[in-house]
């Protein structure tokens, strides 16, 4: 169904530390970023976080909630009633009888049925907010991984134009160099400097998210995994898909639960008899008797549950149909996100970003044998690294469109490998 594409051990160029500048040129050293090809750990840290989360189980004791309340609504609706009489007059009688109420219209069946179509409801719920709580994970890992990268870049930017600051002081000692363009070269350091500030400060807002979530200490982070299948819808059963969503399963529950509370509401509507036998002793006479009683329901027919259970079957009806229409939408919404920043994403990796790798070294030898100025050096210069920023960004893009899909197909844990 799905077809591979395998990011290079690097996944970016733009993740390249730039060496100093020196007279000779410069070097782009690799760095020690590295995601790991399958998804183990990543699949430890979320299988770890859901298990221990308060919100999920928050919604785990809700389900078993409903699951003690499926079996209390399969017990029995009425318990047997003793009853001693003793009177003494003139003549002396005493009598013990038992009386039971018959489920005549087995409500109990009813509200059994009704109890578990919740429980069904809860269940889906609870499967519905483990794939939000990992799909929320992983798209704080990848914006942590982002800014952490952009953090990384940001730094790199500094130790290139410092080098370059350092060049251009012995250039302009030596009279080759205007100061106006040394003023350049140093305004673009102390801006670099300030982008180095703004990186650093939303790559610590990234890690304290992450923090919070997994309540740890974010001492070491999961890399993401460096392989990300292609898409094709027409390889997708969307009916099925949408079918098996958390989030439909829950609302076709709830209306099936809606549809057995009228069953049992109309019920309701029907009387129990009570029937009792007596046995006793009237001075030295024995008696026996039995009594049936059947309640009138002319005061209170209960017509009024059944209107409330109809209006929440219709109130359920509506939700479901709205959120049916807007997990569809948002299905096919996020298949073309990601199908359009996938086919993007391979274009990059095919061509920018072999034309990037040697892009810095060749504008510093231009520079330097003086066939462009410094202000066309720094433009190039700010074109390059805005193109290595572009692409962190759009890898950041591909894995949000990803996650986006996966929570839109109700997939995030089957691919992680961890269970519903």
């Amino acid at each position: 169904m799905f077809k591979f594409f395998v990011l290079p051990a690097l996944l970016l160029s733009c993740l390249l530390p730039v060496a100093a500048w020196s007279d000779t040129g410069n070097k782009l050293p690799k760095t020690n970023s590295h995601y790991p090809d399958g998804i183990p750990q990543l699949s430890a840290l979320i299988d770890e976080v859901l298990s221990s989360h308060p919100s999920i189980q928050a919604v785990r004791a809700e389900r078993d909630a409903a699951i003690a309340m499926t079996q209390a609504a399969d017990q029995p609706l009425y318990n047997p009633e003793v009853e001693l009489d003793v009177e003494k007059t003139d003549i002396q009688t005493s009598s013990l009888g038992i009386t039971q109420a018959i489920d005549w219209s087995d409500k109990r069946g009813a509200r059994s049925q009704a109890a578990q179509y919740e429980k069904n409801s809860f269940i889906a719920k609870l499967q519905a907010a483990r794939q939000a709580l990992a799909g929320e994970l992983l798209q704080a890992l990848a914006d942590y991984h982002t800014h952490r990268d952009m953090d990384a870049l940001t730094q790199q930017r500094i130790e290139l134009l410092q080098g370059f600051v350092e060049l251009a002081e012995k250039r302009r000692q030596a009279g080759d160099l205007g100061q106006a363009e040394l003023t350049l070269a140093q305004l673009a350091l102390a801006e670099a400097r300030m982008q180095r500030t703004r990186a650093a400060s939303r790559l610590i807002e990234t890690k304290q998210l992450l923090i919070t979530l997994v309540n740890g200490d974010g001492s070491d982070w999961p890399g993401l995994p460096d392989t990300l299948p292609t898409l094709n819808l027409a390889d997708e059963n969307i009916d099925e898909l949408l079918h098996q969503l958390p989030i439909l399963q829950e609302q076709l529950s709830k209306i099936a639960a809606a549809k057995a509370k009228i069953h049992l509401r109309s019920r309701e509507q029907r009387p129990d008899p009570t029937i009792g036998l007596r046995g006793g002793r009237e001075d030295s006479e024995s008696l026996i008797g039995v009594t049936l009683s059947i309640p009138l329901f002319v005061r209170n027919n209960f017509r009024a549950e059944v209107d409330v259970a109809s209006a929440e079957l219709i109130q359920a009806e509506g939700e479901s149909q709205n959120i049916a229409r807007k997990v569809r939408s948002e299905l096919f919404s996020s298949a073309r996100r990601y199908q359009l920043v996938h086919e993007t994403w391979n274009g990059w990796l095919q061509t920018g970003q072999s034309s990037l790798s040697s892009q810095l070294s060749l504008i510093q030898q231009l520079w330097q044998a003086r066939e462009v100025n410094t202000a066309e050096y720094f433009m190039q210069l700010n074109q390059t690294l805005n193109t290595r920023t572009s692409a962190i960004e759009l890898r950041q893009d591909l894995w949000r469109a990803w996650i986006d899909w996966l929570l839109a197909t109700g997939q995030v844990n089957a691919w992680l490998g961890l269970e519903n």
